[in-house]
C-alpha cells in the first residue's frame, strides 16, 4: 500500500499530448484586386503564412502540454525530510492542422504606371489551409524537495530541453489563386525553465515557467523566393496544473485535473526576395511582420487506472480523456513590398496586406499509458500514447520518462 501511494502521488503530476489528417483546401478571392494578389504576393495568399504560424503554435502547445514536472515522493517521509531526484523524458509525434487564413490587400494607389490614380485597388483571399508537423524532443530536469513539511511535499527544480520539428504546407491548389503548398519549415527549439510542485495527501499542484528559443529555416524557392531563410523567435510560457486522486477501492482510482498553458512567441520579420528575379514574374522583394503569437490553452481531464503490486515491480496502467480549448485570438501578420522605384517603372504596383489565422479551437485528447516503479528502489517511470482530434487538429504522440529518487531507502 505504501509503495502504491508513491506512484499515485508522484506520477499524478505527469500530464499529456498529441496528433494527423489531410484535408482538401480551397481559396476564394473577392474585390477588385483579388485577381492580382496571388500573382504578386503568393506568400500572402495564406497557406505559406499558416505553415509558419502553425509550426510555432502547434509545436508550442503540443510540447508544453506534455512537459510538466516529473516528481516523486516517498509514501511516509519523516517530518521536514530532504529529498529530490533527477529525471528525463522523450516525446515524439505528428500533428496535422487545418486553418482558415483571411487576407485583405491594397494594390497601387501610389502613382505607379499600373495604377496612376490615388485610390488603390482592394480585395482579399480566404484560404482553407493544411499543415503537417512532425516533431521529437527531449527534456531533463533535477529538483530538491522538502518532504512532510506540515503535511506537504514541496519540490523545486530546473530543467532544459530541445525540440526538433519539420512543418510542410500541404494546402491543395486552387486554380487561378493558389498553386498549392510548397513551403517547408525546419525548427530547432532549445529551451530552459524552472518548476515547482507540491502534494498534500491525494491533492497535487505544479507550475512551470519556460523560455523557448525558436530557430526557423524556411524554404520555398519557387513560389516565394525563400532559400533556407533564417528567422528567429523567442517564447515565454507558463503552465499550471492541479488535481485530486480519489481511491475507489480494490486498487482502482479516478483522478480529475485541470491545467492551463499561457504562452507568447515574438517572431522576427520575414524578408523574402520574391520570385521576379528568378522567373521574370510574380512577387518582388517583400517583408512580412508578425504580431505576437499567443496561446491561452485550458484543459480538463479525467484519469482512471489501477495499481498492481508484485514482489519486484509496482505497475499502474491508466487511461485519460481530456478536452482542450484555446482562448487566444487569431494570429496576425502584415505584408508589404519594396517601394524601390525600379519595380514601379516596370509596372509593379506596391502591395500592402493584412492577414489573420485562427487558433486551434476546441479538441479532445485520449491517452493510454502505464507507470511503474522498481520496488524498494528510487527508480520510477512511465510510458503513454496520446491521440488528439478536433475540427482543426488531429494527430498522435508517444511520451516516456524515467526518474531516480534520491531517497530510495524511504520507499
Amino acid at each position: 500500500m505504501k509503495q502504491r501511494n508513491i506512484l499515485i502521488s508522484g506520477l499524478s503530476l505527469v500530464l499529456m499530448t498529441s496528433v494527423s489528417s489531410v484535408a482538401m483546401a480551397q481559396c476564394t478571392a473577392t474585390g477588385t484586386a483579388a485577381g492580382f494578389a496571388p500573382q504578386y504576393a503568393p506568400f500572402a495568399v495564406g497557406g505559406a503564412l499558416n505553415t509558419l504560424v502553425s509550426s510555432i503554435n502547434a509545436a508550442n502547445t503540443a510540447f508544453l502540454t506534455q512537459s510538466t514536472a516529473f516528481v516523486g515522493s516517498p509514501a511516509n517521509p519523516k517530518p521536514d525530510q530532504e529529498g529530490g531526484g533527477i529525471w528525463a523524458r522523450g516525446i515524439g509525434g505528428e500533428i496535422n492542422t487545418k486553418n482558415t487564413v483571411s487576407s485583405t490587400y491594397a494594390l497601387g494607389g501610389n502613382g505607379s504606371t499600373f495604377q496612376p490614380v490615388a485610390t488603390p485597388l482592394t480585395g482579399g483571399v480566404n484560404c482553407n489551409t493544411t499543415t503537417n508537423l512532425q516533431f521529437a524532443g527531449t527534456q531533463v530536469g533535477t529538483d530538491m524537495a522538502r518532504l512532510n513539511w506540515n503535511g506537504w511535499n514541496v519540490h523545486m527544480g530546473s530543467m532544459a530541453g530541445y525540440l526538433g520539428a519539420r512543418a510542410r504546407d500541404t494546402t491543395a491548389a486552387t486554380p487561378g489563386i493558389n498553386a498549392g503548398g510548397s513551403l517547408s519549415n525546419s525548427l530547432e527549439v532549445p529551451f530552459v525553465g524552472a518548476y515547482a510542485a507540491a502534494t498534500y495527501g491525494s491533492f497535487f499542484i505544479d507550475g512551470q515557467i519556460r523560455w523557448d528559443f525558436y530557430q526557423n529555416t524556411i524554404n520555398d524557392p519557387i513560389q516565394n523566393g525563400l532559400f533556407n531563410q533564417k528567422i528567429d523567435a523567442r517564447g515565454l510560457a507558463f503552465t499550471a496544473n492541479a488535481g485530486y486522486n480519489f481511491q475507489l477501492g480494490n486498487n482502482w482510482f479516478i483522478e480529475p485535473s485541470a491545467g492551463i498553458v499561457i504562452s507568447q512567441v515574438k517572431v522576427d520579420p520575414l524578408r523574402a526576395t520574391g520570385t521576379l528575379l528568378l522567373t521574370g514574374a510574380g512577387s518582388i522583394p517583400n517583408t512580412t511582420t508578425f504580431s505576437n503569437i499567443e496561446s491561452y490553452l485550458a484543459r480538463l481531464s479525467v484519469r482512471v487506472g489501477t495499481t498492481i503490486v508484485s514482489d519486484k515491480m509496482i505497475w499502474q496502467p491508466f487511461v485519460t480523456a481530456s478536452v482542450y480549448h484555446d482562448f487566444a485570438g487569431a494570429a496576425k501578420a502584415a505584408y508589404s513590398e519594396s517601394n524601390n522605384p525600379a519595380f514601379e517603372a516596370l509596372s509593379f504596383p506596391l502591395i500592402q496586406g493584412n492577414l489573420t489565422a485562427n487558433n486551434l479551437g476546441t479538441y479532445g485528447q485520449f491517452a493510454l499509458g502505464i507507470a511503474g516503479q522498481v520496488a524498494g528502489t528510487g527508480w520510477l517511470g512511465y510510458l503513454r500514447a496520446d491521440y488528439r482530434t478536433g475540427d482543426r487538429i488531429e494527430g498522435y504522440s508517444l511520451n516516456g520518462g524515467l526518474r531516480y529518487q534520491f531517497t530510495p531507502d524511504m520507499l
